[in-house]
């Protein structure tokens, strides 16, 4: 059997499946087995031809291994083994289309991981909240069993970030967090609160942000430790519909823009500031005195625009007063009773102590604006000695009490003005001056202390002074 034939034979049975049957010697059925095996070779050759070559690109026809032009156009056939220029077209396509069932697959499996990594971070996120442990939010530290505030790192110390979702305190002290001092509160950190009625602002605190405390309705409260004297921004108290007190240090050296606008304040003593700020008081429609020191020297534009002020207690003289209310926008009221050489004011603002006769004395007097029921007068006041109480200092009150102290020397006339409810009064054992008016018209007063005894000297002087009060018993004693 010759080498073409074994070959082709061995080829036969692998693809075809071809059982060999044994040679017989005879030629005649060699011939026939070659002729189907090269027939098998040929349709084999076709199939390559078709994979290799693939087809016409002119007339589609297909074209086998070795022919140089094709069968049924004629035109020139590709060299074995090139691929055309539509097979390779197919051929990119099919790789871009891998290539983009890789991609979508990609993406699938990216979006798997973030939606569950999104659940994992929502769930971790509400068991910590839960259990009140730290978390860490927008590089602010959070405890829930901090009252609900959120506290930044902020240089040496650490600044009020803002209120928690479930911050519920009514009163709030701003001084320390985990030992280190509280420098700053950012801007809006209380803005719309409905709980806080009380606020106290440590010394430690440098710097507001704006409208940190805005629109806080419930608000009834503010205190400034003595030392404090924080940068402001501007509105930090506006719109406190509710805010009728603040107590300011005597530190402070400013105040921000708009920062108590619109709120319910009645009284205000200001530290010794060289400005008062644009629009501080702007809508303060229940604000009836405020004292300013005499360190004050500019009145800023719509300060005390459409506020209810009545009176205007200024430390230094008329002309400075003049000199520094000048400006037309600053909303002043032209018909607002003022007093000047102010030397100082009580705490709540219901009475107000003017220089009296040199620096080192004082006399007392009321703004009349006040429901003031019961008074005692001290002594001294920053140093220096009440010795008087002042022309009409508490006409037509609702006073019904009043002590004295014995620094006390006179009482001058219309004091005690249409006082119709004042029913007993205490003197001092230094007073010697009654002026005769002093008592006009107060009817419903029933009874006088003089400490000392009847017959002093001094005594009878004064009860001669007030021998109009029919209707008053004057008891001696101490």
């Amino acid at each position: 059997m010759s080498d073409d034939f074994k070959d082709a034979l061995n080829n036969l049975k692998s693809k075809q499946q071809i059982v060999e049957k044994p040679a017989t010697g005879n030629v005649a059925t060699e011939k026939v087995v070659t002729e189907k095996i090269v027939v098998v070779q040929e349709s084999k050759s076709t199939v390559d031809n078709r994979k290799l070559g693939g087809e016409c690109e002119h007339c589609g026809s297909s074209f086998k291994l070795g022919d140089v032009k094709c069968p049924s156009c004629g035109a020139t056939l590709p060299e074995p083994g090139v691929l055309t220029q539509r097979q390779k077209a197919r051929r990119d396509e099919e790789l871009r289309e891998k290539e983009e069932a890789v991609r979508k697959k990609r993406e699938a499996k990216a979006l798997k991981r973030k939606k569950f990594l999104k659940v994992f971070i929502i769930t971790a996120v509400s068991i910590v909240l839960a259990l009140g442990l730290w978390l860490i939010i927008d590089g602010a530290v959070y405890n829930s069993r901090e009252k609900g505030i959120v506290y930044s790192p902020y240089l040496n110390g650490y600044e009020i970030y803002r209120m928690g979702y479930n911050y519920a305190e009514t009163n709030l002290y701003i001084n320390e967090y985990k030992g280190k001092p509280v420098l700053r509160i950012d801007h809006n950190a209380f803005n719309g609160n409905t709980t806080l009625k009380t606020v106290t602002i440590s010394k430690n605190v440098i710097e507001v942000g704006a409208y940190a405390f805005k629109s806080c309705v419930s608000l009834e409260t503010v205190i400034f430790e003595e030392g404090s004297n924080p940068t402001m921004d501007v509105g930090m108290f506006q719109n406190c519909t509710k805010l009728r007190e603040v107590k300011l240090a005597s530190t402070m050296q400013e105040l921000g823009s708009t920062m108590f606008a619109n709120t319910a304040l009645v009284f205000v003593d200001l530290p010794n500031i060289a400005t008062i700020p644009l629009g501080i008081f702007e809508d303060c429609k229940q604000l009836q005195a405020i004292y300013i020191k005499k360190g004050c020297v500019q009145i800023s534009s719509n300060a005390f625009r459409n506020a209810a002020v009545s009176f205007y207690f200024y430390e230094g003289s008329t002309d400075a007063w003049l000199s520094i209310s000048k400006h037309t926008y600053s909303g002043i009221n032209s018909s607002a009773y003022l007093k000047t050489f102010i030397a100082a004011m009580s705490p709540d603002g219901k009475l107000f102590y003017t220089e009296y006769y040199d620096t080192r004395y004082v006399a007392v007097g009321s703004t009349i604006l006040f429901d003031l029921e019961t008074v005692e007068i001290p002594s001294t006041i920053n140093g220096k000695t009440v010795q008087g109480v002042n022309y009409n200092a508490f006409e037509e009150t609702v006073l019904i009490h009043i002590s004295l102290p014995n620094t006390v020397i006179h009482i001058y006339d219309d004091a005690f003005l249409n006082c119709y409810s004042l029913v007993s009064i205490k003197m001092g054992g230094n007073l010697t001056i009654i002026d005769s008016d002093a008592f006009l018209y107060c009817t419903s007063l029933k009874t006088i202390y003089i400490r000392g005894q009847e017959s002093d000297d001094k005594n009878k002087t004064l009860r001669a002074s007030i021998n109009y009060l029919k209707s008053a018993s004057v008891v001696y004693g101490d």
